[in-house]
């Protein structure tokens, strides 16, 4: 149903009619909820996206999930124009 009624369209109609200037994201997962469409018709508008990643501790960049990789956090955020982080 969410595919469905929340697509790329759904998402522009959305960010146009809220005057959106920037997305930004603090628990990103692009393939759950509506994530994807809002990713996709930003980039279409034009819209600049930021991740802010969950799941790191802020003085000593360790994974807080047991099971994170390195390679795994890159891949999720590909989609964004900036990912904010408290270090290199």
């Amino acid at each position: 149903m969410r595919s469905k009624f929340y697509d790329t369209n759904w998402a522009q109609n959305f960010l146009e009619l809220s005057q959106a200037r920037v997305l930004c994201f603090d628990w990103i997962r692009p393939r759950k909820y509506v994530v994807e469409s809002l990713l996709k018709a930003a980039k279409a508008m034009y819209i600049p996206t930021v991740a802010l990643p969950h799941g790191v501790f802020l003085y000593t960049n360790d994974f807080v999930q047991i099971g994170s990789k390195k390679e795994g956090q890159f891949d999720r955020y590909n989609h964004f124009d900036y990912v904010i982080v408290q270090n290199r």
